[in-house]
């Protein structure tokens, strides 16, 4: 069973939107809906700083929290299977702060900073994992570091630059015995 969930999140402040999970084949032994996952994207924030041609890159972490919870119905085990998108997933993203003006910034699933955060197309990588839900976990967190770069010698105004990237979860019901 494949589920997915939208969230959108703007750098440095967050918008949330919620979309109804797309429903998939399952198994007999399974409820209707076995599970249900959801994300926690707190506010991406680079910090404050002055840009200029002399800049050094600003970098910045934040983590992605997934829960997937559950039905209360006893005496099955399931295996899910999720992957984190980001997009757009070019690299090169761009924060606004007035026209014309663009701030440059990318998203990395490594500390290293050399894997773009994207939807796993055109060299980009997602984030993916999976997690055991049963009668003793019922409720099962997974968190995921997503880092930052904001590029060095950026000459731009002073003020609040935002910059906007959907989170796309999407999640499967592997195995429900």
């Amino acid at each position: 069973m494949q589920m997915t969930r939208l969230l959108s999140v703007v750098c440095c402040a967050l918008l949330p939107l919620a979309a109804g999970a797309q429903a998939g084949r399952r198994s007999s032994a399974c409820p209707v809906r076995p599970a249900e996952c959801q994300l926690s994207t707190p506010v991406y924030s680079f910090g404050r700083h002055v840009m200029g041609a002399n800049a050094s890159p600003i970098f910045a972490e934040s983590t992605i929290s997934i829960t997937c919870t559950r039905t209360n119905a006893d005496g099955f085990r399931m295996d899910v299977d999720y992957e984190l998108q980001g997009l757009p997933a070019e690299p090169d993203r761009e924060m606004r702060h007035r026209d014309p003006g663009t701030l440059h910034y990318d998203l990395f699933v490594d500390a290293g900073r050399k894997q773009h955060w994207g939807d796993g197309k055109g060299g980009t990588k997602t984030v993916k994992d999976s997690l055991e839900l049963s009668d003793n976990n019922r409720v099962v967190t997974r968190t995921h570091k997503i880092y930052g770069t904001v590029y060095g010698q950026q000459q731009v105004d002073t003020g609040q630059w935002l910059g906007f990237v959907s989170v796309r979860l999407e999640y499967e019901i592997k195995r429900c015995r």
